[in-house]
């Protein structure tokens, strides 16, 4: 007769505790997509840098970036910014922002680097020497979780970004 009355307590502390269960499922699956969003960003933004420091033009460098996005999809996703810094001035080496071109769907994601004819945030960099042209380039993708429910979402950013400096 005891045990007749404990059969249902296995299943009532199942369903008690699948539902925390299943929520952290979905959050572990969308955590990795979150990484694996991160690490295509990274990668692109610092390709993308690479090839714009080595005499590529803003429009071959975009090209270039648009071909290699695939599972970004940055035209509808995304935002990707470049900017060519150099000095202010002959007697100014303050970083300054000298040209600026983007492309993606996120237009109201600005620069972190600087508008053009403005000043230039460069990590380390107070005075750029004569010659010196910096090329930055900044990507940004938006991250939604699939799985886990929107009272969620304050546990993931709502871009994945990055920026290379060469």
């Amino acid at each position: 007769m005891a045990r007749r009355r404990t059969r249902g307590i296995g299943l009532l502390e199942l369903l008690i505790v699948l539902p925390v269960l299943l929520l952290c499922v979905f959050a572990s699956v969308d955590t990795g997509r979150l990484i694996y969003a991160h690490q295509l960003v990274v990668s692109l933004c610092r390709e993308a840098a690479s090839l714009a420091s080595r005499g590529s033009t803003d429009a071959q460098t975009i090209a270039a970036t648009e071909a290699a996005e695939a599972p970004l999809h940055l035209e509808t996703a995304g935002r990707a910014i470049i900017t060519t810094i150099r000095r202010r001035s002959t007697t100014d080496g303050a970083p300054w922002v000298v040209t600026q071109t983007a492309i993606g769907a996120l237009t109201t994601l600005a620069s972190r680097v600087g508008a053009p004819g403005g000043p230039a945030t460069v990590p380390g960099v107070t005075d750029v020497p004569p010659g010196v042209t910096i090329r930055a380039v900044e990507i940004a993708h938006s991250f939604r979780p699939v799985m886990v429910p929107p009272s969620f979402g304050i546990f993931y950013p709502d871009h994945v970004y990055d920026v290379a400096y060469f």
